[in-house]
C-alpha cells in the first residue's frame, strides 16, 4: 500500500520546488539590496511588496465574493488526482 499515488507525489514535489525556489529568490533580492543600499532598500521594498499584495488581494476578494460560487464550484472544482 502505498502512501502517495504518483500523481500526488509530482504534485507535492512541484508544489515544493515552486515554494523552495520563490522564497530563495526573496532572500537573494533582500540580500542584494543590502548590499546596494543598506537595510532602508530593503525595508522599503518589503513595504512596497506588503502595500502592494494588500491592494491586489482585497481587490481580487471583493470580486470572488461577488461570483456565484455554486456556478464556479460547479465548472471548476474539485480537481481529482486520479
Amino acid at each position: 500500500m502505498a502512501f502517495l499515488t504518483k500523481k500526488e507525489a509530482q504534485l507535492y514535489g512541484a508544489f515544493l520546488l515552486t515554494t523552495l525556489g520563490d522564497r530563495m529568490w526573496m532572500f537573494v533580492i533582500g540580500l542584494f539590496l543590502n548590499k546596494v543600499g543598506g537595510i532602508t532598500w530593503v525595508a522599503a521594498a518589503q513595504l512596497l511588496d506588503s502595500g502592494l499584495k494588500l491592494a491586489v488581494l482585497t481587490t481580487v476578494g471583493q470580486y470572488l465574493d461577488k461570483l456565484n460560487r455554486s456556478k464556479c464550484n460547479k465548472n471548476y472544482g474539485p480537481i481529482h488526482l486520479n
